[in-house]
């Protein structure tokens, strides 16, 4: 589940990519926990490592205590993890660039772009992945898989002739723990009521019989 932009709802994915109902629900603003990959972690791979520099960022939203910041075109931040699910915490700030997203080395065609307008403040950004525009040959069958965020340039957003640079703050990534969804609880509690039909039906036979 991931929240978008600045907005306060909340929205789920499961880990196929299909929309799924918010759980527990939209309404408590309770996001399922995941485990964080901080941007200083030694499993996320910064490429070229001289064109990412380290800004300490004043926002109460983000998850690594420092940010990585770029504005070099076709920079890349990447990370390899076991699971079908990611999450990728950016930050949208008014100078905000546009990440694509690869997975595997095949370009999804998916992007994010972290343009929040001019006078927004910075704001955390989490997105969930997948869902993807175009998924990666073979992703549901394998259980590694490596996530990469190209800076690919300014946001089509962004002002036309604008004279800030334009530059994309990443936070950190996260792995979200699986949960049960409300179509799978359903199903659990259909299950049980079956179970308890047929037990009781099993008994009344043998006493009839008996």
């Amino acid at each position: 589940c991931f929240t978008h932009g600045t907005g306060n709802d909340v929205h789920c994915v499961d880990a196929l990519g299909k929309t799924a109902t918010p759980f527990p629900s939209a309404t408590t603003g309770l996001i399922p926990s995941s485990t964080l990959i901080p941007s200083s972690d030694h499993g996320v791979i910064y490429s070229p490592s001289d064109a990412w520099n380290i800004s300490n960022i004043d926002s109460n939203c983000t998850q690594s205590k420092s940010l990585h910041v770029t504005d070099t075109a076709n920079a890349t931040v990447s990370f390899t993890y076991t699971n079908l699910s990611i999450m990728v915490n950016v930050v949208n700030s008014p100078n905000g660039g546009v990440f694509s997203v690869l997975v595997d080395g095949f370009n999804t065609t998916s992007t994010i772009d972290t343009f929040s307008g001019s006078e927004s403040l910075p704001a955390c950004y989490p997105l969930q992945f997948p869902p993807f525009h175009a998924i990666p040959p073979g992703y549901q069958s394998q259980s590694n898989h490596t996530l990469t965020l190209v800076y690919v340039g300014p946001s089509p957003s962004a002002p036309q002739g604008s004279e800030n640079t334009s530059i994309v703050l990443f936070d950190s990534f996260s792995i979200p723990e699986s949960v049960l969804t409300t179509n799978d609880q359903g199903a659990t509690r259909l299950q049980n009521l079956n179970i308890h039909f047929f037990s009781i039906f099993f008994t009344l036979l043998l006493y009839v019989v008996f």
